[in-house]
């Protein structure tokens, strides 16, 4: 672990954390594009998703100006990590690839790993240049676009939500997936 890491789960002030070194690789849960055609010719249910998922470090993307970085204290699951570790309905490399070719900050997501995990809740230990209104030591619960199955994590603040009063680390990492999709269904879209 990192000095970092070890700061954030022993609470330690935004001070001190925000003097820590960001390091540059994080342990993480990983699918690997070599292996996105394990599975060809299987029925969904004989794919096993511990057959593709890999646990090792990863590098740790660089910050964007409106992202942070957060100590990852939980993470949650969902089907979408489920579908990932299987590669279904579509590897997600392609998707990645095409967020590549979007932006200088895409790029960073066209690699031949992708760390899983749309739910995390943490520690905001690094915030861009353009994040406003969230400082280091701030706890938040993010929906990823993959990465909350690390020990650090990047996420858009657009993405980030305050963990509600009272409420652990735990269970608000449960929050961002299912809560978006319900706001969106209900608020957005009536």
């Amino acid at each position: 672990m990192s000095e970092l890491l070890d700061a954030v789960r022993a609470g330690a002030d935004a001070q001190t954390l925000a003097n820590l070194s960001l390091p540059a690789t994080t342990r993480a849960v990983f699918v690997r594009r070599e292996d996105q055609g394990m599975f060809e010719g299987m029925a969904s249910s004989d794919k096993d998703p511990r057959q593709s998922l890999k646990v090792g470090e990863v590098p740790l993307p660089e910050l964007a100006p409106d992202e942070v970085a957060i100590g990852v204290m939980a993470s949650s699951i969902n089907f979408n990590t489920v579908w990932t570790s299987i590669f279904e309905p579509l590897p997600t490399f392609g998707f990645l690839d095409r967020l590549g070719k979007e932006s200088v900050w895409g790029q960073r997501h066209a690699q031949d790993f992708h760390v899983v995990g749309s739910d995390a809740s943490g520690v905001i230990v690094r915030a861009g240049s353009a994040v406003r209104n969230w400082k280091v030591g701030d706890t938040v619960c993010a929906l990823l676009s993959g990465g909350g199955y690390a020990s650090l994590c990047v996420a858009p603040i657009e993405q980030c939500l305050p963990v509600p009063a009272g409420m652990d680390l735990v269970t608000a990492a449960a929050i961002p997936e299912t809560f978006f999709t319900v706001w969106t269904n209900v608020f957005d879209r009536g």
